[in-house]
């Protein structure tokens, strides 16, 4: 420290450094992020709506995994393809951002929709089903991309129903 003869400090003691000006400035930061990191917990409007599509892409894919441990040969190969179009639904989902916070697809199990050997029918009709459930979710969805989101997956589900339909 600068001192005068006297032993007071000098104005160029009294000054603040680069160094000191900047560190405070990191630390006032940090601060300012702690602070402000649980401003973030504002609701997602869209959680009712992408929690509902969730758990149904969930209980399709319960649906699906019950019929294909049922099922033998080509009809396997069908359910399983199908099966793994509603797991990157799900996944598309979960990858969506949420507000307030960060999505991640919870893992809990569904129970299936239907159980056993389901004919083609019976998927079309699920598939159906689902679908139309998925186009009244987008129109509820508040976010464009969720909204988009759920359009998409609703054609995709329409799409198996009318593959069903012609197996």
């Amino acid at each position: 420290m600068n001192r005068s003869s006297g032993g007071q400090p000098t104005a160029t003691s009294r000054a603040i450094t680069r160094r000191t000006a900047l560190g405070m400035a990191v630390g006032a930061g940090a601060i300012g992020v702690t602070a402000l990191s649980g401003c973030s917990d504002t609701p997602d409007p869209d959680e009712a709506v992408r929690s509902a599509a969730m758990n149904e892409e969930r209980a399709l894919i319960a649906t699906y995994d019950t019929a294909i441990a049922a099922a033998t040969g080509e009809q396997a190969k069908k359910l399983q393809l199908i099966r793994d179009q509603h797991a990157e639904h799900l996944t598309q989902l979960g990858a969506l951002p949420v507000a307030g916070k960060s999505a991640s697809p919870s893992s809990s199990p569904a129970a299936p929709l239907a159980t056993g050997q389901l004919n083609a029918d019976q998927l079309a009709t699920l598939e159906s089903e689902q679908a139309s459930a998925r186009q009244a979710s987008s129109l509820q969805a508040v976010s464009e991309p969720l909204a988009m989101t759920l359009a998409l997956i609703a054609g995709s589900e329409q799409m198996h129903a009318s593959w069903w339909q012609t197996s």
